[in-house]
């Protein structure tokens, strides 16, 4: 699943260094430890030093996007966002790894895992992966909802994003495969598992295409029950 939250960097495996990693010079540094007789006072600070950095993030995302809208993503480098932003370069890449997940950032693992642990215990493996795959969708709401909608209208008018999205797809289905019990993941069942989540989440590229592409005229809930009946319309793993 892709792309998840709002101008986040998250969360898909291995991938090709593209021109704007080439830039990358300096990595984020860590925070510094808060020390016992200075603890609260540093707390404080952090505290502090997290808001700032969400702002930025935000900022940094929010540029993005609307460079990506008056010129096109293909058009847009790194360096342009990061001026405009008021950022460095090595700041935009603290935030984002790189430009692609400004557009399609990735689940967290720790996300991941919870969504799967929060669904009831005895379900099929196909259950189990859709519905928290629904539970995600349905999480999109305000603006959060209009951010995604707006990434995936960038998607949807990028080919090369477009085929990017299936590998963040894989990625994110791989994140999924080592979040299941390892029952679910050996043999005899390690084959029909990798089945059920690759056409799951294959068909989750396909709502978020479908939406994109209708402007976000009908709900996400909507656009998934009608992709997810086709697929088992065409003999896809039983709901």
């Amino acid at each position: 699943m892709v792309v998840m939250s709002s101008g986040s960097s998250t969360p898909l495996g291995s991938r090709s260094a593209s021109p704007e990693d080439r830039d990358r010079s300096v990595p984020a540094r860590p925070s510094a430890p808060i020390g016992p007789r200075r603890g609260r006072f540093c707390a404080v600070n952090l505290d502090a030093r997290g808001r700032r950095r969400a702002e930025t993030h935000r900022r940094i995302y929010e540029v993005a996007m609307r460079l990506f809208r008056e010129r096109g993503y293909k058009e847009v480098s790194v360096g342009e966002i990061a001026a405009t932003a008021g950022v460095s370069v090595p700041t935009f890449y603290a935030h984002f790894t790189n430009k692609e997940q400004v557009v399609l950032p990735l689940p967290e693992r720790p996300a991941v895992q919870a969504l799967l642990a929060a669904q009831p215990r005895g379900d099929s493996v196909f259950v189990t992966v859709r519905d928290a795959m629904l539970d995600w969708l349905d999480s999109y709401q305000g603006r959060d909802r209009d951010d995604l909608l707006e990434r995936w209208q960038v998607v949807v008018s990028t080919p090369g994003l477009r085929l990017r999205a299936a590998e963040y797809e894989r990625t994110t289905a791989e994140m999924v495969l080592e979040a299941l019990p390892p029952a679910a993941v050996t043999e005899p069942r390690k084959l029909a598992t990798e089945l059920v989540v690759t056409a799951l989440f294959s068909s989750y590229t396909q709502i978020l295409l479908r939406w994109g592409e209708e402007g976000g005229v009908r709900s996400l809930r909507e656009v998934a029950d009608e992709v997810l009946t086709t697929l088992r319309t065409m003999g896809g793993p039983p709901g």
